[in-house]
């Protein structure tokens, strides 16, 4: 038996998914990208003020060197865990808002072809959307009945 996440087909929707999967990591890592930038230039323009500190200018040198450093690596490991984060929350959503998206979308399919029984239409619990079912298999229940109506006085 496979383990619980690998049964699923996480990419139901693979264009969809992944457009929303793109806009999230890329608005992450530009945000990410202005603040590291906006703070290293802080810091690098505190270099020429180090003989201003009362420290000797090399030792304020090297303290600002080490709070960049400290900050590079602190912004890389945020950066890393907020992607990989926002990257399966994004997917699992989408996958949630795709699902039903896809059911609708084949029900319609065989009901455009006449497939006959129609079957109600039902979404996995969790997923998004589920109001929407039972006002669909109400709707075809009365046109179905309309139709027979329709057929019954056509008849006689």
């Amino acid at each position: 038996m496979r383990p619980f996440l690998f049964r699923r087909k996480f990419l139901t929707h693979p264009r969809f998914q992944l457009l929303l999967l793109g806009v999230n990591l890329g608005t992450l890592s530009l945000s990410s990208l202005v603040i590291w930038v906006s703070v290293q230039n802080t810091l690098l323009d505190l270099k020429p003020v180090a003989g201003l500190s009362g420290v000797e200018a090399e030792h304020f040198k090297n303290y600002l060197d080490y709070q960049i450093h400290n900050f590079q690596n602190s912004m890389l490991m945020a950066l890393a865990i907020g992607l990989l984060f926002a990257g399966t929350v994004t997917l699992f959503i989408s996958h949630r808002i795709a699902g039903p998206l896809i059911r609708l979308r084949n029900y319609f399919e065989n009901l455009a072809r006449g497939d006959d029984p129609i079957s109600k239409i039902s979404f996995r619990d969790g997923d998004y959307l589920n109001e929407l079912a039972p006002v669909i298999n109400d709707a075809v229940v009365r046109i179905q009945e309309s139709n027979e109506h329709s057929s019954d006085d056509l008849a006689s």
